[in-house]
C-alpha cells in the first residue's frame, strides 16, 4: 500500500492526478485522511489553525501518516478496480472451467486402447516394410 501512496503522491505533486471529487476538496484547506481511522473520516484544517498544528500535519502528510484526501480517494478507486479485476477473472475462470466436460473413465479407456492400436499398427507396418527390404517374411 505505501508503493501506491507515494506513487499517487508523485502525480499528485506533478498535479497530473485526477481529481475524484469534482474539485470539491480544493476547497478545503488541507484535506487530509488518517488511514487508521476505521470510519475514513476527510478532515481539513481550519483558518484558525496554529502554525505549529500545521506543521505538523504537513510533516505527518510528508511521512504518509496522514494522506491527502484527493490521493486517499484515487487510492480507493484505484484498489477497488483492481480488486473488481480479479474478482472478474475468477469468475471467468470458473466459469470457462463449469463448460469443458470433464472425461469419463470409459471414454479415457477407449482413448488410452485406440493409442495403444495405432502404436502396434505403426510397428506391424514398420516391421513389414522392413521385412519386404530385407526379403523375409512376418
Amino acid at each position: 500500500m505505501q508503493e501506491d501512496i507515494r506513487l499517487l503522491n508523485d502525480l499528485y505533486a506533478n498535479k497530473k492526478l485526477l481529481s475524484f471529487s469534482n474539485n470539491a476538496l480544493e476547497q478545503m484547506d488541507t484535506a487530509f485522511v488518517d488511514p487508521l481511522d476505521p470510519e475514513e473520516n476527510i478532515r481539513s484544517l481550519s483558518a484558525t489553525t496554529s502554525a505549529e498544528t500545521r506543521g505538523l500535519i504537513n510533516g505527518h502528510l510528508a511521512i504518509n501518516r496522514v494522506i491527502r484526501a484527493e490521493v486517499w480517494l484515487a487510492l480507493k478507486l484505484r484498489r477497488s478496480a483492481i480488486a473488481a479485476l480479479l474478482e472478474l477473472l475468477v469468475e471467468e475462470y470458473y466459469a470457462a472451467a463449469d463448460i469443458k466436460p470433464s472425461p469419463t473413465y470409459q471414454s479415457l479407456l477407449l482413448g488410452e486402447l485406440a493409442q495403444q492400436a495405432a502404436v502396434y499398427n505403426s510397428e506391424s507396418e514398420e516391421a513389414s516394410s522392413t521385412a519386404e527390404k530385407d526379403g523375409t517374411s512376418v
